[in-house]
């Protein structure tokens, strides 16, 4: 994959968005990227589609060049100007496709514009479900403050983590998943901060629907059946909000969903969204 220098957008707070474009047809998509990943994890997607979409990939405060002032929160309105600085979108409607914590941003981007979406396509998505530990570290203010004490100081979290695991309360994967992104202070730090930097990116599910089918706007899901971190459950409770406007595909596979051995399962459908759109509406 390409770790090339990557063009910005400087906006007015001083803060620096990068992100990847690659132009190729007349249709519109927006690609929202997953936790600790970027733009550059679309290279493969943008391959396969520039013969009829010109892809936009933006990097998210703290991924890959991008910086944020550290106690403000980036928003959907954050977000919308940084898409109008790009000339090919600019004024445009577009579709959007979300990966994992990219798929929370992208629902909760619909929610705020939904004058701007074509169609969504959420692979793997967050955002579908409320989660505690979540909801209470980026949501609340006390909450934030113990999130932030608790990655400066984690032994507590490790000793719970191998508790729950020993009796067998949660699978040996989620805490492999933890793990991974507990293990040392760096991801730590980064973790507190990029989960309090996109607190505003908090889908309400139930308006969300309403708003989706008021402006006609299909939405596609993908999900991995074995996938222990966001369950396809999930996407089949959204659809029930959703009914005909929203459909669920199950692959055979885990989270990472991203790579070529699913794409080939999945891009046909984002392949063809432009059609959805037509059918839709």
């Amino acid at each position: 994959m390409s770790h090339t220098a990557q063009p910005s957008i400087h906006l007015q707070q001083g803060a620096t968005i990068t992100y990847k474009l690659w132009q190729g047809g007349p249709q519109l998509l927006l690609c929202l990227h997953g936790y600790g990943e970027g733009a550059h994890y679309f290279e493969a997607l943008a391959a396969h589609l520039t013969v009829n979409y010109t892809l936009l990939a933006i990097n998210f405060p703290a991924h890959h060049g991008s910086t944020w002032p550290e106690t403000e929160a980036f928003t959907p309105s954050d977000l919308y100007n940084c898409i109008q600085q790009i000339p090919t979108f600019a004024g445009k409607q577009f579709h959007v496709m979300g990966y994992s914590m990219g798929g929370r941003v992208a629902l909760s981007f619909a929610e705020h514009y939904p004058q701007l979406m074509n169609s969504l396509f959420l692979l793997a998505s967050d955002g579908l479900q409320t989660n505690f530990w979540y909801y209470i570290s980026t949501q609340t203010t006390w909450g934030n403050r113990f999130f932030k004490r608790t990655m400066e100081n984690p032994a507590w979290i490790f000793k719970l983590l191998q508790l729950t695991q020993q009796l067998k309360l949660i699978n040996s994967s989620v805490v492999k998943f933890a793990m991974h992104y507990l293990h040392e202070p760096n991801a730590r730090a980064l973790l507190y901060q990029r989960w309090t930097v996109m607190r505003a990116f908090y889908p309400n599910r139930k308006a969300l629907a309403l708003l989706l089918q008021q402006y006609a706007i299909p939405v596609r899901m993908v999900f991995g059946k074995y996938d222990k971190i966001i369950k396809y459950k999930r996407g089949e409770a959204f659809k029930r909000l959703m009914g005909n406007n929203a459909t669920v595909t199950v692959l055979p596979g885990g989270h990472q969903l991203l790579q070529a051995k699913w794409m080939e399962h999945w891009l046909p459908f984002i392949a063809t969204l432009h059609e959805s759109v037509a059918t839709n509406r």
